[in-house]
Parts: C-alpha cells; sequence; structure tokens
C-alpha cells in the first residue's frame, strides 16, 4: 500500500529502466512497475528505493519469480519458475535458494530438502515420476555418501561419490537404520564446504 505522501503514477525513465510508480523523499516508494534494460519486468512494492515485499518478477528468458524481496533483493518465501518449466517453490537469502526448498521438474520428477547459497547442500527426498524414492545428503549440489532407495517395494542402499554411484546393494533393516544415523551425524558436524562460488540462479 502507499503511503499517503507518494506520487502515484510518476513516469521515470533512466538510462538502465523506465519506472511507473510511486515516489517519497525522492526516492522510489509504494506500488511501481519497473522494466530493465535487459527486459525483465519488475511488479511490486518498493521502500525507500529498493524493492521491498511482495512482489513478481519477469525475466526476459521467460522465467517468473513470485514472492518476497527485502533490500532489493529476492529474499524469503518465493517460487520461481525455470524458463524451462521447472519450478522451485521455497527460502531464499539475498537472492540463492537457501533452506528448505522444493524443485519439481517438468519430467515429474521432485527434490524436496535442503539448500545452501543456491545449491541442493544436506537431507533431501528425490522422487522420481515413476514413484521411487532416493533419500540421503547432498553437498555442494550433489549426491554423497550413503542413500536409501526405494522402488517396488525393494529397499536398496546406494553409496554416491561427488554424483557418481559407487555401489547398490540390498538394504536390510539394520542397515536403513545406520545410514539414518549417518545423516544425522554429518548434519550436526555440519556439511563441507563449497570449492567454487555459485555460478548464480539458473533462469
Amino acid at each position: 500500500m502507499l503511503t499517503p505522501h507518494c506520487e502515484q503514477h510518476k513516469r521515470h525513465v533512466s538510462p538502465g529502466d523506465i519506472y511507473e510508480g510511486g515516489w517519497k523523499d525522492g526516492k522510489r516508494h509504494g506500488l511501481a512497475t519497473a522494466t530493465l534494460k535487459n527486459g525483465d519486468v519488475y511488479l511490486g512494492p518498493y521502500a525507500n528505493g529498493h524493492r521491498e515485499g511482495q512482489g513478481q518478477l519477469r525475466y526476459a528468458s521467460g522465467a517468473v519469480y513470485n514472492g518476497m524481496f527485502n533490500a532489493g533483493s529476492i529474499d524469503g518465501q518465493g517460487t520461481h519458475t525455470f524458463a524451462n518449466g521447472d519450478t522451485y517453490t521455497g527460502e531464499w537469502v539475498k537472492g540463492k535458494q537457501n533452506g528448505h526448498g522444493v524443485l519439481t521438474h517438468t519430467n515429474g520428477d521432485t527434490y524436496d530438502g535442503a539448500y545452501e547459497q543456491g545449491k541442493k547442500h544436506g537431507l533431501a527426498m528425490y522422487t522420481y515420476a515413476n514413484g521411487s524414492t532416493c533419500e540421503g545428503m547432498y553437498v555442494n549440489g550433489s549426491r554423497h555418501g550413503q542413500f536409501i532407495y526405494k522402488e517396488n517395494g525393494v529397499t536398496s542402499k546406494h553409496v554416491y561419490e561427488q554424483g557418481d554411484k559407487r555401489s547398490s546393494t540390498k538394504a536390510s533393516a539394520a542397515d536403513i537404520q545406520s545410514i539414518k544415523a549417518s545423516w544425522s551425524a554429518d548434519d550436526s558436524s555440519g556439511p563441507p564446504q563449497p570449492e567454487n562460488s555459485n555460478p548464480g540462479l539458473r533462469r
């Protein structure tokens, strides 16, 4: 909602974008539409010159984000629909997936679990379109360690190393208990830190 001292529907053209909306004390403030030089379009509120609150960002690529903004960045709960049709719904911190989120692929597969700095990182459940599941720890975007795989009533233990599957054996009840205990230990000690910086959000 616009504050009483905002000028509504003021159009401002700058080298970077075209802004139409509210102003207060010389800053963007209130509901607005901003079309950026690269073709992206933001629709939503501003506060003290920054995107703030519930808004929508439409990328020139065709991707769309609907959700919370804080101090100009995507921050809080939101849903990002990628140009290829995949969707991520969950937590964001300063423009990157961070916390719990659900990534749904167009083929019906889903990832439901932890993210850190824009990468899958922590405990998660991957559910395939055929109903089979693979649960375990992700490190820097890849499966790493022991996973519990279930398909057609059969439970197996899969072992991954930086995304590569090293082995697959039938899992007993004792195996499952041991694997889950190892996840708790890994989670409490904290996952390894990324070797490389995050490449950024895929749009």
